[in-house]
């Protein structure tokens, strides 16, 4: 098994346990005020119409506050914003007021409440000085007393420096302090652009800015074409106590709230949202926004919508049916067999094998079945015609006459038309010269084709959501406060022990976790783990692995908490936890005190974030990374785990087990699995064809050129991927996978046609096209136009899906009549007469 998919199972069901062990203890209840904790936020993502971008002119930046001021000047607002509470919970009581947290923007500096144009002036001259940001870079934090500074970078500047770096951190501060959006838009627009460019430039001060401003912006080019921002709702909406509550009740506390934002948000913004987002509304810009409380109603709106598209399918086949039959009871028992097999299906899958995983790419089987459940119907129809029949049910079909007349036409063509046509060795040596330049031409384009190196698109890219986060995946820096992926070191974590599991069918059941029995949390794996933490903060060589705030490595460690937890006695002070006086004293645990002192210490709030984390650079937890980005972090990741164990695990015992709870580096994995065995699954399934075939018709030669249209049709469809600009990715190569099933229908029938037939080969061509052409034709046509609403899907699978359907339904009905057929004719190999055995 994967070891990326064992170390997430292990790090997330070793979690749920020791949750689960702290609820049943009574452990895990506390008091949550009301809105203090994020229920969800909502990014708004802005784009320029004019070449000086969103902050060259006081029309676009008004057109951005409009979007914010939908509930900032909603009194209801405050009813449902995140509070932004002192750092002290205990000290808020009753009367304690408290204001909406602000938003991420950079509206907050064009709207601040004072605006010092001198003092901005002294602060910008200064950092037109290019040694002075290298020495402000090169101090970072350490310029800051309340913060701690590791010994050996202290000793790398001079107190000049770190006078120079504090004294001008303070007149920033005194600037920033007033970016609040409470005021009027300041006067001096362009001055302030002009700073945030070079604030950019100093790692201590870049986070103050650098969220909002796209990644081209700098002082030589002030002009952001891009900008975003978020604002934050909170929860829950009463003061909430969870002691006593089982984990289903308060998962049910929690929904309710989701609930109750959500249905405000559809009942008061979402309507004036969509204005705002309206291309006619502002014409210096574009606005989009999504939001976490509604993403799943509009997920589940937009998969509705794509759904009600096989109504489409469904409709033309039944039509298509009743059109070739000329019975309306043959169309409705057809359309029955059809419409009946998927909960045929579905009876089988979960009652007879009892398979309980369910993927959301079953739902295809609704476009696949409308678009290839017909063919067996026209096979057995035009089967049922030429067959010997009783003089009842000859006097049945000549009731009418009329119409069978016309479908007699149609299958005279076929036998006469295009058989001749594939006869003619003129027209056979044409066929070979456009046939094997564009087979040329599509293994030329097949051999160039690549692993994506993008995020994979969830939907269809012109769609509001989908530019929104194409927009903040390719457009932005990773700033400060943006919210990185966490990666997680843990010690004294087991593997996961899988014995007995079988996802298929206990979808629920992914293991059962196990911790090492020989950890030692002794004085020494204190210091390393202290010691391993602070390298990863401040290491330069860490820069483009862990993402940085103010110019730190975003590194959480309960060491440092626990530490100065075991020193201070609580956490309510965070400014003297991060200072790190508590180093100089016996900050380490012994361990016989943890039982008692761990319930306390988990009571208290944490001044970083969650246990044992490091916080990816350029991963986030949304959207679906490409592998060739994701395997990238993951390898510098695993480095980082190798010094773990050469640093701390040798004193603490046991390995550490680093993973992600975002599934990142599962689906990393996932992907590489699909780019390897896209080919290897299409020359299988090729394979297969060629045993099914070779059974079928029990002639070598003929299941042999069947085989060889199977892979041209394979061929083509690659190579006409490759030039439609698609590269493989996940969803490319399930469908590379999938081409032989699909292009093996057309040649079969027409083989084994051809096999059973008498008299020469051109005899028997011309009955293989007189017997089954039509039905072949009728085959393509509904599979071809089921396929057409596919191209009209939102969700990028389907809309792939589609193209990739109707190129393999095309090239395999062409290559079928024309190119296999044309390769019978041209060879003219004899068969034995019939009997049993294989007549190769």
């Amino acid at each position: 098994m994967d070891v990326r998919s064992i170390q997430y199972d292990s790090m997330r069901l070793a979690s749920d346990k020791v949750r689960g062990d702290r609820v049943d203890m009574g452990m895990e209840g506390k008091t949550t005020l009301k809105q203090s904790e994020v229920e969800a936020i909502q990014y708004w993502v802005f784009e320029a119409s004019t070449p000086s971008g969103l902050f060259g002119d006081e029309q676009s930046i008004e057109g951005m506050k409009d979007a914010y001021d939908i509930f900032l000047n909603d009194p209801g607002y405050e009813d449902y914003c995140l509070y932004n509470y002192p750092r002290n919970l205990s000290l808020v009581t009753e009367n304690t007021t408290v204001e909406c947290t602000a938003p991420l923007t950079p509206l907050l500096m064009y709207y601040a409440s004072y605006w010092d144009p001198e003092a901005v002036a002294e602060v910008i001259e200064e950092l037109k000085d290019p040694a002075k940001i290298e020495a402000l870079n090169k101090i970072g934090v350490c310029a800051n007393p309340q913060v701690f500074c590791p010994p050996e970078i202290v000793e790398t500047f001079t107190p000049e420096e770190v006078f120079f770096a504090f004294s001008f951190g303070l007149k920033v501060q005194n600037i920033t302090s007033t970016w609040d959006m409470k005021g009027d838009l300041i006067d001096n627009i362009t001055q302030a652009t002009e700073l945030a460019s070079y604030m950019v430039l100093v790692d201590v001060f870049a986070g103050v800015v650098d969220f909002g401003f796209d990644q081209t912006f700098s002082v030589a080019n002030p002009a952001s074409q891009y900008s975003r921002g978020i604002l934050f709702w909170g929860g829950p909406y009463t003061n909430r106590n969870t002691s006593g509550l089982s984990e289903e009740e308060a998962k049910e506390a929690r929904k309710a709230d989701d609930d109750r934002l959500k249905n405000y948000i559809l009942e008061n913004y979402l309507e004036k949202m969509d204005k705002q987002s309206d291309p006619e509304t502002h014409a210096t810009l574009n606005s989009y926004y999504f939001m976490t409380a509604i993403i799943g109603d509009v997920i589940l709106d937009i998969v509705t919508q794509d759904g009600l598209l096989a109504l489409f399918s469904f409709a033309f086949v039944f039509c298509w049916i009743r059109l070739n039959t000329g019975s309306w009871f043959l169309a409705f028992v057809g359309f029955f067999e059809i419409f009946f097999s998927i909960p045929v299906a579905w009876f089988l899958f979960t009652v007879v094998f009892q398979i309980k995983y369910f993927s959301t790419l079953n739902t295809l089987a609704l476009f696949i079945v409308a678009a290839i459940g017909a063919d067996d119907i026209f096979i057995f129809m035009d089967a049922y015609k030429q067959s010997h029949v009783t003089e009842n049910a000859k006097a049945a079909i000549e009731a009418n006459n009329g119409e069978e007349m016309k479908r007699d036409r149609v299958s005279e063509f076929f036998r006469t038309k295009v058989s001749s046509f594939v006869q003619k060795p003129l027209n056979r040596l044409v066929l070979a010269v456009v046939f094997l330049s564009w087979v040329g031409v599509s293994i030329w384009q097949a051999t160039k084709i690549e692993p994506t190196k993008e995020n994979e698109q969830f939907l269809d890219e012109n769609h509001p959501l989908q530019k929104s986060i194409s927009i903040l995946d390719k457009e932005f820096p990773t700033a400060n406060d943006d919210i990185g992926m966490k990666v997680y070191y843990a010690w004294g974590l087991g593997l996961v022990d899988r014995t007995g599991v079988n996802r298929l069918l206990e979808p629920d059941n992914f293991g059962v976790p196990t911790f090492e029995s020989n950890f030692d949390f002794n004085d020494q794996c204190q210091v390393e783990l202290l010691s391993f933490s602070d390298r990863l903060k401040t290491d330069p060589k860490y820069r483009g692995l862990i993402k940085r705030k103010n110019g730190v490595g975003q590194v959480y460690s309960f060491i440092e908490e626990l530490a100065a937890f075991n020193v201070y006695g609580n956490l309510n002070n965070c400014t003297e936890v991060k200072k790190g006086d508590w180093r100089n004293a016996a900050w380490q645990v012994d361990t016989a005190d943890l039982p008692e002192m761990m319930p306390k210490f988990l009571e208290q709030k944490t001044c970083f974030a969650d246990d044992g984390e490091t916080v990816a650079n350029k991963l986030d937890p949304f959207g679906r990374d490409s592998e060739f980005l994701t395997r990238q972090e993951y390898d510098q990741f695993i480095l980082l785990a190798e010094e773990a164990d050469e640093l701390v695990s040798v004193h603490c015992s046991g390995s550490v087990v680093m993973t992600d709870l975002d599934e990142k580096f599962v689906f990393m994995n996932n992907q590489s699995i699909y780019v390897q065995t896209a080919i290897q699954s299409a020359i299988l399934g090729v394979c297969i064809a060629f045993v099914v075939l070779l059974v079928s018709t029990r002639v070598f030669h003929i299941a042999l050129f069947a085989s060889l249209s199977i892979t041209c049709v394979l061929i083509s469809v690659v190579g006409t991927m490759v030039m439609m600009g698609w590269y493989l990715g996940s969803i490319e190569s399930i469908l590379i996978g999938i081409i032989a099933g699909f292009s093996v229908d057309y040649v079969v029938h027409l083989a084994y046609a051809y096999e059973i037939a008498s008299g020469d080969t051109y005899e028997r061509i011309t009955e293989a096209f007189g017997d089954l052409g039509i039905s072949v034709f009728n085959g393509m046509i509904t599979s071809v136009v089921a396929s057409i609403p596919l191209f009209f899907c939102q969700l990028q699978f389907f809309a792939k899906f589609g193209t990739f359907l109707c190129l393999t339904i095309a090239f395999s009905w062409i290559f079928a009549n024309f190119g296999f057929m044309s390769l019978l004719a041209q060879l003219k190999i004899p068969l034995k007469e019939k009997g049993r055995g294989c007549r190769l």
